[in-house]
């Protein structure tokens, strides 16, 4: 059997415990013959905790292993496998095992209390029911937990208790502490991915925003073959976006040449606008007098350059006439976010320069492409949790066709243009770690979520 990703491997006992001692040690804790557990995460990995730190090895390291059959949503597969990969090099304590055989004997001692409300280091099995509890799945449904074969892995393993509001201590792990992660409702990620890619309730609270996404590759059956979670930094343009779209705040007045009459008028500017669809501009000083006021855009168009639209189309109902003489276009300071890039760069995210765009783009491969019809949306995380734009741009079969796709930038772009776009314009960057070799038959999604939450 081949595991998708989200499935959950076992490793079993078959020797005599003066031969396999550790094992044996691990099976008197958990009260199972399977020593070992571990999670697939796509693109023939699986991520297991071991004493050195959890890690990703390959499918193949564990020939032996028996593999879960639970029927999920490809959504939840996709938490599931994040949640694993957060775990990357968190730490293993071989005193949870004992502490575990222990409780489950009656015997609990402080110490005992101690290492089960402890979330400094998780057990292999543990890394599990914790993936799985972030998707809201049981992984033993219909069944008696205490007759079913994979019993390491049980809801008895202790769970994350760090409060949420504690801010990250010097020498923290890399592993995720926060407890939201683990209240996740299954019609969302809420904090789980923000909790999968290190940025803690503590740190959020602090800045006040947070990005994060995740990258989906599947073949031509639809089948997840690699999921790439990943964090950006949103750059000064970003800064600016997000600052400028949560109060308007008027850019310079754009002179205006000329008006065309219509139930849908187009003005044109003399020089680029920046304006978006759905913006809304304030015309002044212009004959006819019915166009002075405040007009929803409807369409931009004209000019040359990733945000530079010279036009821009508004409905008046009934034709008011050509202009014949010309004012001025005032609207926000900064355009809307329209579309995301990907290249093959791996210069480091920065705030400016290099790294705040994208930095080797390819062309002729509709690298640059608007984001899918129903985005951007807006997700309620629920009291206390904060809110979401949610962004999300799909390449199909035969686009974005390329090997080591390792950037990916959300941009303003109001002229669709096979170009590779500027920091001026570019909100946010991330690199895609494993790089995505996106097949001409392949499917790429990605999901981009900008996050506030209110300290």
């Amino acid at each position: 059997m081949t595991p998708q990703p989200g499935d959950f491997g076992v490793v079993l006992r078959t020797e005599s415990w003066w031969r396999q001692p550790v094992e044996a040690l691990i099976n008197w804790g958990s009260k199972s013959r399977a020593y070992h557990a571990f999670l697939a995460v796509g693109e023939g990995q699986l991520i297991e905790a071991e004493p050195k730190g959890a890690r990703l090895a390959q499918v193949g390291e564990h020939l032996d292993a028996v593999w879960s059959d639970i029927q999920m949503t490809d959504a939840q597969r996709v938490q599931i496998a994040a949640a694993g990969r957060s775990y990357l090099g968190c730490e293993y304590n071989w005193l949870d095992d004992l502490a575990i055989g222990l409780a489950r004997r009656g015997i609990a001692p402080k110490w005992v209390t101690r290492r089960l409300t402890d979330s400094d280091a998780v057990m292999c099995s543990q890394l599990v029911v914790i993936a799985y509890r972030s998707a809201g799945v049981d992984p033993f449904p219909g069944e008696r937990r205490d007759r079913h074969p994979w019993r390491p892995v049980r809801e008895v393993h202790r769970p994350l208790t760090r409060s949420a509001n504690a801010p990250p201590s010097a020498g923290d792990h890399p592993c995720p502490k926060e407890g939201p992660a683990m209240h996740i409702d299954s019609a969302g990620m809420v904090d789980e991915v923000i909790a999968s890619l290190g940025a803690i309730r503590g740190s959020v609270d602090d800045a006040g925003l947070t990005g994060f996404g995740w990258a989906e590759l599947r073949g031509p059956d639809g089948e997840l073959k690699l999921l790439v979670p990943f964090k950006n930094l949103i750059t000064d343009t970003g800064d600016l976006y997000n600052a400028e779209r949560s109060y308007p705040l008027a850019g310079s007045a754009k002179t205006l040449t000329a008006i065309t009459t219509g139930t849908t008028a187009v003005a044109t500017c003399s020089a680029a606008h920046h304006f978006g669809v759905g913006d809304v501009v304030t015309i002044a000083g212009v004959t006819p007098a019915g166009y002075n006021g405040a007009w929803v855009v409807t369409a931009v168009g004209g000019g040359s350059g990733e945000d530079g639209a010279t036009t821009f189309s508004f409905y008046v109902g009934t034709a008011l006439g050509a202009g014949s003489a010309f004012g001025t276009a005032t609207g926000p300071a900064i355009g809307k976010a329209n579309r995301m890039r990907v290249g093959t760069g791996s210069t480091a995210p920065a705030k400016n320069g290099a790294g705040a765009a994208i930095v080797t783009y390819v062309s002729a491969i509709t690298a640059s492409k608007p984001f899918d019809a129903t985005y951007p949306q807006l997700q309620d995380l629920g009291a206390g949790l904060g809110k979401y734009t949610v962004y999300k741009t799909t390449w199909n079969a035969g686009e974005a066709t390329q090997n080591g796709l390792n950037e990916i930038a959300l941009c303003i772009d109001n002229l669709a243009g096979d170009i590779a776009g500027t920091a001026a314009f570019t909100l946010s960057r991330a690199l895609l770690s494993p790089v995505v070799n996106k097949g001409a038959s392949d499917t790429l999604a990605v999901t981009w979520n900008h996050k506030f939450l209110g300290a």
